[in-house]
């Protein structure tokens, strides 16, 4: 069974995790999605997205006017939520414009906007907050291969993490922290013992930023 597959018979079985799940995408939207990109993923990624596009969220009600429900985080005392498909791409491309933007700037003038140079243009940002992104990186990066799950703070403590060797394995550390139950310490176990990869990578506004391989946790 395969950890999409696995993740699926959970939502099935736990009526409160499909109610935090965005519903199915359409072949319509995941076309879109894929043109607009401007970079490749993996078919688990877009698989994954096909079942559940992104988080639940607001939906307009016509009838009163007024958008019903609210952004769901995958569990309570977390902030990040899934990014909708269409989401994805507006994210990506205000990200890509910004690190468009350090690149051109001097060098005496890039310390006000550091900030910016948290972003590497592969990168697709499938989970955000307001101060933070969880990214598929589908280039090599940290000393790692490609698609590796990347997290980054862009409003606390800049930094990198690793937090993740693939998607799938993301998908696997989900799919078992679901079935852990909400306890955020063991959730936290889960994600380290599926995760021995789990690297912090300091931040830096080199042009080599993106190849320091950082320091296992």
């Amino acid at each position: 069974m395969t950890a999409l597959e696995r993740f699926a018979g959970l939502v099935e079985s736990q009526a409160a995790l499909r109610a935090r799940l965005g519903p199915p995408a359409t072949e319509e939207e995941l076309a879109t999605f894929l043109r607009e990109l401007g970079v490749s993923v993996p078919a688990v990624f877009v698989e994954f997205f096909r079942g559940f596009n992104g988080g639940s969220r607001p939906v307009w009600d016509a009838a009163t006017e007024t958008f019903v429900g609210s952004h769901e985080t995958l569990f309570d005392d977390e902030t990040l939520t899934l990014e909708s498909l269409d989401s994805m791409v507006g994210t990506k491309r205000s990200w890509d414009e910004w690190e468009q933007e350090f690149r051109a700037l001097a060098e005496a003038d890039r310390e006000e906007s550091s900030r910016l140079a948290l972003w590497h243009p592969s990168w697709v940002p499938f989970a955000s907050s307001e101060a933070e992104i969880l990214a598929l990186a589908t280039e090599p990066c940290f000393g790692g291969p490609a698609n590796q799950v990347v997290w980054f703070d862009f409003k606390g403590h800049c930094c990198w993490e690793v937090r993740h060797a693939s998607f799938e394995a993301w998908l696997r550390t989900l799919t078992e922290c679901c079935a852990s139950g909400c306890d955020a310490a063991v959730r936290e176990a889960v994600q380290r013992t599926l995760n021995p990869e789990w690297r912090y990578i300091e931040f830096s506004t080199g042009d080599d930023r993106f190849q320091h391989p950082g320091t296992r946790f």
